[in-house]
């Protein structure tokens, strides 16, 4: 089906690649966000006359805003989508470009992907559905963002085993937020939260699991409040953010010392306004962790975990403390020692290769503006 459906859309094929036209989508068309947003952003900053700029979404009325600022706002499922999908220059999607799209050899496919570091396994990495798309993806893609050396090796060996010059190790556009003074930012999430400028806010985002129940994700959250605001002092805020994945779960209903930011659009903004950051074996500890702010492991299930999905970097490599119950939660936090914290990030920083330096966002746009002009 899915074969002839690619064959179908080659109709398209009569309509010429624009060359400077840039597709965008986040989150298989769910969010603006992650790096395409960035990317995005800085167009519109430096060289919005160069491109033209369509975003793809699922409820494109949400994101009606971007229309303000020039960018075409489409449906992700229809008939417009497809044409610009297929006569696009550039489509960028930290994903990978939908599989029913036939990708044209004049156009080039950026996926910036969604996870920096090197921890979980891919999801379900040995299903023949997993395969298929992964091979399709490759197929298409023309450059892979990586974040550091250990990803390229171990996320996406068939491209570092069979195409190595199509993965940009330049770091995440996203990740470009953490190499600057963005103080509108933590302004802009409290105002969003109603939460008072003296307060600091901390953010525990725990990743998705298939077969977990509440049980696992939930904590003492007064307890979690009392031991940061003993050790880093000052009074916290407790922001809770699920993986989009998750689920509704009920496990902190009713609790008015937890606000909920699941909805919130931009991950990278939630980091950047935080002062501490709780999670489990989340990828967005890598983010967090190029800024130095305490960032601490809550895994209650990993020998479950170790033995469902397991891990590309073993968590003894890891340089954050880790607690596998709400009282040795308490206590890493309690004891957390800043110096000794940011030598353990530097080491993993180092031993993953990282290439994180804030000019991700610069040089891919920089590659494409060169492009557009051979």
């Amino acid at each position: 089906m899915k074969e002839l459906l690619l064959n179908l859309l080659k109709i398209f094929w009569i309509f010429p690649v624009k060359k400077n036209r840039v597709v965008f989508r986040s989150n298989q068309g769910e969010s603006y966000t992650c790096s395409p947003k960035y990317i995005s952003k800085y167009i519109l900053r430096n060289c919005d006359d160069e491109f033209e700029q369509i975003w793809l979404f699922n409820d494109p009325k949400k994101y009606a805003f971007l229309k303000k600022k020039g960018i075409k706002v489409v449906p992700q499922l229809s008939l417009r989508a497809i044409y610009y999908l297929i006569t696009a220059g550039f489509l960028i999607d930290n994903h990978g470009v939908q599989s029913y799209i036939p990708v044209r050899k004049k156009q080039t496919v950026i996926n910036t992907w969604h996870g920096g570091g090197s921890y979980k396994k891919s999801y379900k990495d040995a299903t023949s559905e997993h395969v298929s798309y992964v091979k399709h993806m490759m197929d298409t893609t023309t450059y892979f963002i990586s974040s550091c050396a250990r990803f390229s090796e171990n996320n996406i060996k068939v491209l570092y085993d069979n195409a190595p010059e199509k993965i940009l190790e330049i770091g995440m556009p996203r990740n470009d937020i953490f190499f600057g003074k963005h103080d509108w930012v933590v302004r802009k999430v409290k105002k969003f939260y109603n939460i008072p400028e003296e307060k600091k806010i901390v953010l525990y985002a725990p990743t998705f699991r298939d077969n977990a129940g509440p049980e696992v994700y939930k904590l003492d959250v007064d307890r979690v409040i009392a031991a940061l605001s003993q050790r880093f002092g000052g009074e916290f805020v407790f922001l809770l953010r699920f993986h989009r994945f998750t689920g509704d779960l009920d496990c902190y209903d009713n609790n008015p010392h937890v606000i909920d930011a699941t909805t919130y659009d931009d991950m990278q903004e939630l980091l950047y306004a935080s002062s501490a950051l709780i999670t489990d074996y989340s990828s967005c500890i890598w983010d967090a962790s190029l800024t130095y702010k305490p960032c601490f492991i809550y895994a209650p299930d990993l020998d479950d975990y170790l033995a469902d999905r397991n891990f590309y970097t073993p968590v003894s490599e890891w340089p954050f403390p880790m607690a596998r119950d709400i009282d040795a939660l308490e206590e890493i936090i309690r004891d957390f020692d800043e110096e000794h914290y940011k030598k353990e990030a530097d080491r993993h920083h180092a031993e993953l290769g990282s290439a994180e330096k804030g000019t991700a966002t610069r040089t891919v746009v920089t590659l494409m503006r060169k492009l557009l002009r051979s």
